[in-house]
């Protein structure tokens, strides 16, 4: 898995329902409300970097979108293990 991290911004009073909207597309793992250039910070998770450019580009196809940040690409095996407890 790898998880690419980006920004988007949406037209202005579209923001809930793009928020919705986003919440319920596979492979979006977090959506963050932003303040400021950009709407909304996204968490994106997919099997190959290939199948992350295709749901950017579902995505920046929206209506409502009127552009996205630089995607960021990590390695899964890069993240912090979870704390014991």
């Amino acid at each position: 898995m790898i998880t690419g991290l980006t920004m988007i911004k949406v037209d202005a009073g579209q923001e809930k329902a793009a928020y919705a909207s986003l919440q319920k597309r596979p492979g979006i793992r977090d959506v963050y409300p932003l303040f400021g250039e950009f709407s909304f910070f996204l968490v994106m998770q997919a099997e190959k970097k290939d199948d992350l450019s295709r749901m950017l580009a579902e995505i920046k196809a929206s209506r409502s979108v009127i552009k996205t940040g630089p995607v960021l690409v990590t390695n899964e095996s890069c993240r912090r293990p979870a704390a014991a407890s």
